[in-house]
């Protein structure tokens, strides 16, 4: 079996192969200037290798690998292993999320919302985190650092116990929805008043949009009695939204949305 190796204040700690590369990745994350050697040269005992005599293996954060690689959790890439820091740091425990029959955490929201807003400079996507800091003294304003004036569409996830669902507002098309592809009769008002606040601080009124109405709801994606798939489906209702598309997908869909997010 093939060992990494760890020598720390002159003791060589032993890490297995997926440690190993855990390891590794972490490091070359943290410290730029970190640098691997390969140890498989001539040497024992007591005639121990002579490490600077060996030719340095840089390492990149930007890491690469197939999907069915991360998501095949018999193979060498440990949990956290760092898979991309483009949008925020995501690893191989984060993307595994999205493997079919497993429900998606914040991390791949998070990161998806980043990369959405590279695409489209007028659309807002709150970190999953928004609600929690509503009531602390900074204030949600505070937390969003988000000029309203700026962008024309928002969105704002929300997970509850078990469950994702979010708010999309529209503000040329003065629209506020909540999307649930659990609940089609979503309607929160807490979730909305606080939201009517922080955008009155900016002098919109978005107590006056149109909400979404009984006939729009039922035609919203359902994901049935399907347990795993509720984040997945709002990012849909995101993609879908931001970019001006019929909602049109549905619980067959999933695998291949699955798919094109870890991708």
């Amino acid at each position: 079996m093939q060992l990494y190796f760890l020598i720390v204040a002159g003791h060589l700690l032993p890490l297995s192969l997926k440690d190993g590369l855990g390891y590794i990745q972490r490091e070359a994350y943290q410290n730029p200037d970190f640098a691997a050697v390969n140890l498989q040269g001539p040497g024992t005992y007591g005639n121990p290798v002579r490490v600077n005599d060996l030719p340095e293996v840089k390492l990149h954060t930007n890491f690469h690998c197939t999907l069915d690689e991360v998501w095949d959790l018999s193979s060498t890439i440990s949990d956290d292993t760092i898979i991309a820091t483009l949008h925020g740091q995501v690893k191989a425990k984060d993307v595994r999320t999205l493997k079919p029959g497993n429900q998606i955490n914040d991390v791949v929201i998070n990161y998806i919302g980043p990369f959405l807003m590279s695409q489209k400079k007028d659309v807002y996507v709150a970190s999953t985190f928004w609600l929690n800091h509503c009531s602390q003294e900074l204030g949600l304003k505070e937390m969003l650092r988000c000029d309203f004036h700026k962008y024309e569409k928002f969105v704002f996830p929300v997970h509850c116990p078990g469950h994702w669902w979010c708010v999309l507002i529209d503000r040329p098309m003065k629209l506020y929805g909540e999307f649930d592809s659990l609940c089609k009769d979503r309607r929160s008002d807490y979730v909305f008043q606080v939201l009517c606040r922080e955008f009155k601080t900016a002098n919109i009124d978005i107590s006056s949009f149109r909400r979404l109405s009984q006939e729009e709801r039922e035609k919203l994606p359902s994901q049935g009695q399907n347990v795993f798939d509720c984040g997945v489906f709002v990012l849909g209702f995101i993609s879908a939204f931001v970019n001006n598309l019929e909602m049109n997908f549905s619980l067959r869909d999933m695998p291949f949305l699955r798919n094109s997010f870890a991708k």
